[in-house]
């Protein structure tokens, strides 16, 4: 395999694949020997059974389009990553980034991520903009057809510059993603402070938020950090959520944070 190219993206060079509009996922399963069949699920919100070279992808008629299309992604990566195992998949197995690198459900995730959001045209896009920020994020979802969050995480994976995505409900920060160019003792607060504009979009106080400067001490629960601004801006989701873009605009705040004591994180 080429260098830095990936399983998935092997797959869609393999059939001629040069515009995110090309990706239709049931004609890659097709290729690969795995029928699709959209169908009323009890138990899990997607599965994948096969035998030799042929598999069965099943996907709850309940799901929506976008929802629909991440899982035939998710359990494509289960048969190129973990054949000869059966897999019920339930609807937090699927797009989520909580589950730990180890897990089949992320790993299968993050082929997902390949399969639809493939690097080779992916980053040329990204290249084209300024920052990141909420207008990059939907016209990318929009432009590969997948949903906020797994794009937030794309981008952040990206490394176009220093940022951290997060998530956030009413019991606290759900996961995060760092930017490589964030150093790795950067956590985002467990609980959202008042003083930030999610907290805003939490309670319900507005959808969204424009890019603005917040102080790094609303974000970061460390000493003699207030002296540092970021940038922020924030939408809700259709299930409540808040999803959260930080911006380190600050080349001190990279260079300087060894002398801050740091919190220790208890989820990543």
């Amino acid at each position: 395999m080429t260098p830095n190219v990936t399983r998935a993206e092997v797959c869609l060079l393999g059939l001629g694949v040069t515009d995110p509009r090309e990706i239709d996922v049931r004609a890659i399963a097709h290729e690969v020997g795995a029928a699709v069949r959209i169908r009323k699920l009890t138990r899990c919100e997607a599965r994948i059974v096969g035998t030799g070279d042929r598999a069965i992808i099943s996907v709850s008629e309940d799901s929506g389009f976008q929802r629909r299309r991440f899982s035939i992604a998710h359990e494509l990566g289960h048969w190129e990553l973990h054949r000869g195992r059966q897999f019920e998949c339930r609807a937090f197995d699927i797009d989520n980034a909580e589950n730990g690198p180890l897990n089949p459900e992320r790993q299968a995730d993050e082929y997902a991520a390949d399969l639809l959001m493939p690097w080779y045209l992916f980053k040329p896009r990204l290249a084209q903009a300024k920052h990141v920020d909420l207008a990059l994020l939907e016209e990318m979802h929009r432009t590969f057809d997948a949903s906020l969050p797994a794009t937030a995480l794309r981008i952040a994976d990206a490394n176009v510059e220093p940022v951290i995505v997060a998530c956030y409900d009413q019991s606290g920060r759900r996961w995060f993603k760092r930017s490589k160019d964030v150093p790795e003792r950067w956590f985002p607060v467990d609980k959202l402070d008042p003083d930030t504009y999610a907290a805003d979009v939490l309670t319900g106080k507005r959808d969204r938020t424009h890019m603005s400067a917040v102080g790094a001490n609303a974000w970061f629960d460390a000493e003699g950090i207030g002296e540092y601004e970021m940038r922020e801006q924030s939408l809700r989701l259709s299930d409540g959520k808040v999803l959260v873009i930080l911006r380190i605009t600050e080349e001190a705040m990279q260079v300087d944070y060894g002398r801050f004591g740091h919190s220790t994180d208890r989820s990543r």
